[in-house]
């Protein structure tokens, strides 16, 4: 339902990685550049060519890092959420279980008949659906 977040902060890690090895080419590159014998105009057209590219090379391992960033800041966002709806859940569920027992079991129940009535069937596990369960359920003071 939410993708799997192990897959996406491997996607993260994957992106650091590859920006690192991008300042390490980087490095490479320009320290080879800066220590070449060469001596002339062209050779210094070409050392300021490789600088500016190292510089450009910088700002693109800069943009994989904040990619990287956003993915485990979205991956973590949805684990919390994923967390919320798994509480919500266990209250829910116990509060909904409850209430199909009072109205089983009572011929005053009207409170939980209603709210059974809104949900016959209980969400999927995992559901954000929870979440609306057990808000339905404070509305209705039965939490």
């Amino acid at each position: 339902m939410y993708g799997d977040m192990n897959r996406l902060r491997a996607k993260a890690r994957r992106l650091r990685a590859d920006a690192d090895d991008l300042r390490a080419r980087s490095s490479t590159l320009l320290a080879d550049s800066a220590s070449m014998a060469w001596s002339s105009t062209a050779a210094d057209t070409l050392r300021n060519r490789v600088q500016e590219a190292t510089t450009a090379f910088g700002h693109r391992a800069r943009t994989l890092d904040e990619a990287a960033d956003a993915l485990d800041a979205h991956a973590d966002a949805v684990a919390r959420v994923q967390d919320e709806i798994a509480a919500a859940q266990r209250v829910a569920a116990s509060i909904l279980q409850s209430a199909r027992h009072l109205v089983a079991s009572s011929a005053d129940a009207d409170r939980a008949r209603r709210f059974v009535a809104r949900f016959p069937v209980a969400p999927p596990p995992g559901s954000r659906a929870w979440m609306d369960v057990q808000a339905e359920a404070r509305r209705a003071g039965l939490a």
